[in-house]
């Protein structure tokens, strides 16, 4: 399956968190990524500083005291379907890092693994 059209799906802010050592801060910055932070009435002491990161804030920290450039891309989504915010994703970092042909891009083909995660679609009848 390939996801078509995904330019028009750059709705969501892209936001980064990179290591004292990586020195690029300014492309990002340059692709409109914004400097995560957690929302100011957030205590930071009760709650990851990546809600929903799951091990990139000890990555993060890792790299960090090793002094290893590294930088994480986050995008705030909802639970449930996220293919879009995915695509999103790598489209990003197809921005940054060249992964792929620009004229290429607009057809990402979806991983097989990524069939049918949520179970079969409904049936066509009961519309």
């Amino acid at each position: 399956m390939i996801f078509k059209g995904v330019r028009l799906l750059h709705i969501v802010p892209a936001h980064f968190l990179s290591s004292s050592s990586f020195s690029d801060t300014e492309t990002l910055v340059n692709l409109q990524w914004k400097k995560f932070a957690l929302h100011p009435k957030i205590n930071p002491k009760e709650t990851s500083s990546i809600p929903g990161g799951g091990i990139a804030k000890f990555l993060l920290e890792d790299c960090e005291k090793e002094g290893i450039p590294f930088v994480i891309l986050i995008l705030v989504c909802s639970e449930g379907n996220n293919y879009p915010e995915a695509f999103q994703m790598v489209e990003r970092l197809n921005d940054w890092l060249n992964l792929k042909q620009k004229e290429d891009s607009s057809n990402w083909k979806m991983p097989i693994s990524w069939t049918l995660p949520y179970g079969n679609a409904a049936p066509k009848t009961i519309y």
